[in-house]
């Protein structure tokens, strides 16, 4: 995302926000498939539906949520965040759109929602995250690499450059004269949640 698209997603967050000093609601009913034990975690969350992403968003990394459940876990607009279903995966942050709000509900593209192995109307669980740059990552091409694949890793890197992953995510990029190709994410140093950055190293 764009430098001044992130100062203006944040300064509508800090305008929209309420004095809500509601503590959030661990509990998920028995349909649901996920777990929360508030005996060995500690971390701030929140349990919200899955829904579609506006189509601007997909490929992104990113899902939106009401600036209210920003301001319950804790973190700021633009912040990489756990998203939780039958999978954990690594997203960015961002405030849902003003009509989307007020509806316990999380925005996500079908890349995600496939990376945490869930589906529309499903409950998730959004929680702060402590990400780390990527020195190093495998990429598996989901596609044939007669369509087109650069050699240059440098080239997937700048396309690739802030994206938080985790090692077995999904993740899209549109590659030039391309449609939008996908890969898996089958090796990463270090582990845990990461960054892609300038500097890191990737292998395709």
């Amino acid at each position: 995302m764009k430098p001044i698209e992130e100062k203006e997603a944040s300064k509508q967050y800090n305008n929209s926000l309420g004095n809500s000093s509601q503590k959030p609601n661990r509990e998920i009913d028995s349909n649901s498939t996920l777990k929360s034990n508030t005996q060995t975690s500690s971390k701030p969350e929140v349990t919200l539906h899955l829904k579609e992403a506006n189509p601007k968003d997909v490929g992104r990394g990113i899902i939106r949520i009401d600036p209210k459940d920003i301001e319950k876990i804790g973190v700021d607009v633009g912040d990489i965040v756990e998203i939780t279903g039958k999978r954990t995966s690594a997203v960015k942050l961002m405030p849902a759109h003003v009509v989307d709000r007020g509806k316990k509900s999380v925005y996500a593209d079908g890349i995600i929602r496939e990376n945490i192995q869930c589906g529309i109307d499903d409950k998730v669980i959004i929680s702060p995250a402590e990400s780390k740059q990527a020195t190093s990552i495998v990429l598996k091409p989901l596609f044939s690499k007669a369509l087109y694949l650069p050699k240059d890793s440098r080239y997937v890197v700048k396309l690739l450059e802030g994206l938080p992953l985790v090692e077995g995510d999904r993740i899209r990029t549109n590659l030039i004269g391309s449609q939008g190709r996908e890969f898996l994410v089958t090796s990463t140093i270090p582990k845990g949640v990461l960054i892609i950055h300038p500097e890191t190293k990737i292998r395709i």
